[in-house]
């Protein structure tokens, strides 16, 4: 990943550090869809952005995570799907504390310039129009919203039986 932005470092992941991810992960996403079900225990939704992280650094569900680190932390990744011609960023989080602090726009920034170079040319993110943090954030970076979707769940039995 080239023009590393200061203060901190941009780099690819490897899998040594997919227990970190799969910490940020799940600490990182209580304003997405899953998180918004009542019924869907909290801890569980956790578990599942932890998965998430540890596949897509495995290369299960991403073809890279980008990572922004400072003082021997990740405080960000950006998970990449790579497909004909195009891009998807299935995960993006930055670690609570350092929200607000660039780190967003640093990593969005550096994950652009190293699709570009691969002749990525075109790029979409999935999040919540509630997240309004992340819309400005993909806004800010170029991004237009191009669609808006209601995901709706049906329940049967008890939410302990999840």
């Amino acid at each position: 990943v080239p023009d590393n932005p200061t203060p901190g470092e941009v780099g690819v992941a490897g899998i040594d550090e997919a227990e970190e991810l799969e910490h940020l992960a799940a600490i990182s996403f209580d304003t997405s869809r899953f998180f918004a079900d009542r019924r869907l225990p909290r801890e569980r939704c956790r578990e599942l952005y932890a998965i998430w992280a540890r596949r897509s650094v495995d290369g299960t569900l991403a073809d890279a995570v980008v990572t922004h680190r400072s003082n021997g932390s990740i405080d960000g990744f950006v998970s990449i799907r790579l497909a004909e011609g195009g891009a998807t960023l299935p995960l993006v989080a930055v670690r609570p504390d350092r929200q607000g602090s660039g780190v967003g726009g640093m990593l969005i920034e550096s994950t652009l310039r190293w699709l570009r170079s691969a002749n990525v040319n075109q790029v979409s993110v999935v999040t919540q129009l509630a997240n309004t943090r992340a819309v400005r954030l993909y806004e800010a970076q170029g991004f237009r919203i191009a669609d808006a979707a209601v995901w709706l769940h049906r329940w049967y039995g008890k939410s302990s039986e999840l």
